[in-house]
């Protein structure tokens, strides 16, 4: 935020809101019981974010979660839960910028999904082979960031603050080590959600919900919950240095910081002022508990309309 022209702005929101209109039907469609999925990987994605990871050179990285969001639901749902994040982050965290939030959602989520869903489609006759699907699921995730940030630096060229020789070497230096941590992060939640029984789309579970698992068992509730729990403990000890686009946008590009929208509930993941590690874990369950109830309260509804009458 704070780099874009107002055309580019314009523009990566209508590629955005034309993908989320798809998408939104697609959901639609489908049972939408699938919505406590959404909910549950929006979830881990959220928390997920909040742990920057160190690089080199005083940067630092965190997940993109396009391809974890795509290999679980699917593209239409995992656009929608990439939404839902950075939705959130712009709106309740002043992370982002509510400008680029059309963008933001173009890379992350549009290209991420579009990236890793034509990776998996190209090798979906290898994918049987457990360790073969494992290096699927690494490559995908990597060049879902890598191709991601190919679409970052061309929107800030467009925008006229840059040129691609002079701001494309390290977006994608600082990206393509990203990528490699977005790789590992998303193989080991993809292996625990199979151990725990979570339907995954890439294994055509794309009909099952975590609503009929847990009919069966606890186990798929269990698992998420110690996977959200993880993830937020993590967030305590994230690398306070910028990510890397950050990095270059302030230190290379001298960027604004553009107009996020304030709250003043928890900006940047300091909640109501507590910029220690109860703010940042407060702030970690804020978000989970604002996108569980964004998600559970049309979900309420739908399961409520369901039930016979008398």
């Amino acid at each position: 935020d704070g780099g874009l022209s107002m055309q580019v702005i314009l523009f990566t929101y209508s590629i955005t809101l034309i993908a989320l209109g798809i998408s939104l039907s697609k959901a639609l469609k489908d049972d939408l019981r699938k919505l406590a999925n959404i909910g549950a990987i929006a979830s881990v994605v959220f928390v997920a974010q909040m742990f920057n990871f160190p690089i080199v050179g005083g940067t630092s990285g965190h997940l993109l979660g396009s391809s974890l969001a795509t290999i679980v639901l699917g593209p239409a749902n995992g656009l929608l839960a990439i939404f839902l994040v950075l939705l959130v982050q712009a709106l309740v965290f002043a992370d982002g910028g509510v400008l680029a939030l059309g963008a933001n959602t173009l890379n992350m989520g549009v290209v991420g999904v579009g990236v890793t869903m034509l990776i998996l489609r190209f090798t979906k006759q290898y994918s049987s082979n457990k360790k073969v699907f494992y290096f699927i699921v690494f490559s995908a995730a990597f060049f879902s960031v890598v191709i991601a940030s190919l679409f970052a630096a061309t929107e800030l060229v467009l925008s006229g603050v840059t040129t691609f020789k002079y701001s494309l070497p390290p977006i994608l230096f600082y990206h393509v080590l990203i990528g490699i941590g977005e790789g590992f992060i998303t193989l080991f939640v993809v292996i625990y959600l199979t151990k725990i029984e979570f339907p995954l789309y890439v294994n055509d579970e794309s009909n099952l919900t975590v609503l009929e698992h847990l009919k069966q068992s606890n186990k798929p509730l269990i698992g998420f919950g110690m996977l959200v729990l993880i993830f937020s403990i993590l967030s305590l000890f994230a690398d306070s240095n910028p990510d890397g686009l950050s990095k270059v946008g302030v230190n290379i590009l001298n960027l604004g910081e553009g107009s996020a929208f304030r709250l003043g509930i928890a900006d940047d993941y300091s909640f109501l002022g507590l910029d220690n590690f109860l703010g940042t874990l407060l702030s970690a369950f804020l978000g989970v508990l604002i996108i569980i109830g964004l998600i559970g309260f049309p979900l309420a509804i739908y399961l409520n309309s369901k039930k016979p009458r008398a």
